[in-house]
């Protein structure tokens, strides 16, 4: 069942959310790499990523639906599916990606915990590629990469593209571009934290994030990415820091190769 925010608990810190007891229903929705036709990715803003889990303490926007239904796109069957339910509307996939022993997610801080995650690579006659991750089984993040926009770049525009309509503001930036960074290559993300995304998708909160390099829309991209509190069983295989001892509750399948 797809839901979305109504009278939340703040409009100005960006994070976690805290649901109300009155959720709409409504229906679902999208980094491997910020690499456009052949770009790499950008560095992360620690700015935007300080921010992205932080408490909602109010909120005053209406309830809306955060899906159009008019994108060129549907997001709302592939949001917390199986390979098997996202397969039926994207078919088969073009490639996968590497598999991964550890995400993330920001709840408030940034936090690692054990998961068996994979990309998978889908070919759509509307955008450069469609990528879906797995983490444990399920669609935690879709991102469209290639947009098909025209004229002057528009996160707006963007957002028409995939079917999305968001409550809050975005927190704009422009990120070092990252490998290969060249003073032409220029990269803009617009982000929305929790709070001001309010998207959720079977109990599970999302961020969404737009990026473009050098204002092309062939270079652009829409992330939609879960950002949820972890649940009982992730907090149990959560990784500890570097500067931590080892827990030898959290194990990893050495079989897996780790990614980046």
């Amino acid at each position: 069942m797809f839901q979305s925010f109504g009278d939340l608990n703040s409009n100005r810190a960006r994070g976690i959310l805290r649901p109300v007891t009155s959720l709409s229903a409504t229906r679902a929705s999208i980094s491997i790499l910020l690499c456009c036709l052949g770009a790499c990715e950008p560095a992360s803003d620690p700015a935007a990523e300080s921010d992205a889990g932080k408490p909602v303490e109010s909120a005053s926007k209406p309830t809306q639906s955060r899906f159009t239904g008019t994108g060129v796109v549907d997001l709302a069957p592939l949001l917390n599916q199986t390979p098997e339910q996202v397969e039926i509307v994207l078919g088969q996939p073009t490639e996968k990606g590497t598999q991964r022993i550890s995400c993330v997610r920001f709840v408030p801080e940034r936090v690692f915990f054990a998961c068996e995650q994979e990309a998978r690579f889908y070919a759509n006659p509307k955008f450069e590629r469609i990528v879906v991750e797995y983490e444990d089984g399920v669609a935690t993040t879709v991102q469209l990469v290639g947009l098909p926009g025209e004229g002057e770049f528009n996160p707006d525009k963007a957002l028409a593209i995939a079917g999305l309509a968001l409550p809050g503001n975005p927190h704009a930036s422009r990120p070092p571009f990252g490998l290969g960074d060249t003073p032409d290559q220029v990269v803009q993300t617009w982000d929305w934290y929790n709070d001001s995304a309010r998207m959720l998708v079977d109990g599970q909160q999302f961020r969404v994030r737009v990026s473009v390099v050098n204002d092309d829309w062939k270079r652009s991209k829409i992330e939609v990415i879960n950002n949820s509190p972890l649940d009982e069983q992730q907090r149990k295989r959560i990784k500890p820091s570097k500067s931590a001892p080892p827990d030898a509750s959290v194990s990893e399948d050495p079989s897996l190769a780790p990614g980046k």
